[in-house]
């Protein structure tokens, strides 16, 4: 289902408990997932498990670019790789808008636990997809 054209959403390890809710960094991290190799990259040890467990079809994550914001973030952008963000709110309940160009990719509202990533993926990239990793410390 990797060819699949829609964009997905894999929301990693979001449970509703409010455990674990008091982050004052988000990370942003743009990976690559291909089939050009096998494992990780620098920069993933902390989540290459999730990708490989919630990213089927890939045996390769490449980090291509991250970037942070101080929580709770104030609405203003940050690029990363291609990626405009957009993020505003608290950990809690966090507004995400991902646009690239002038595209509008997506808008979504997440609950992130610290150390806890919630991985939105299937945006095309050279290789593979393009996989956006939020973690929220």
């Amino acid at each position: 289902m990797k060819n699949a054209a829609l964009f997905t959403a894999i929301l990693a390890g979001m449970l509703t408990a409010s455990t674990a809710m008091a982050g004052g960094t988000l990370s942003i991290r743009l990976v690559e997932a291909s089939n050009s190799g096998s494992g990780g990259a620098a920069g993933l040890g902390d989540v290459i498990d999730v990708l490989k467990s919630n990213v089927p079809g890939y045996s390769q994550f490449t980090l291509i670019a991250s970037g942070s914001k101080s929580l709770p973030a104030d609405g203003s952008s940050i690029v990363v790789g291609k990626y405009q963000i957009m993020c505003k709110g608290n950990q809690k309940e966090l507004s995400i808008e991902v646009s690239s160009g002038h595209k509008h990719l997506l808008s979504v509202t997440a609950s992130l636990r610290d150390g806890i990533p919630v991985i939105f993926g299937g945006l095309p990239s050279d290789k593979g997809k393009h996989v956006l990793v939020f973690v929220a410390q």
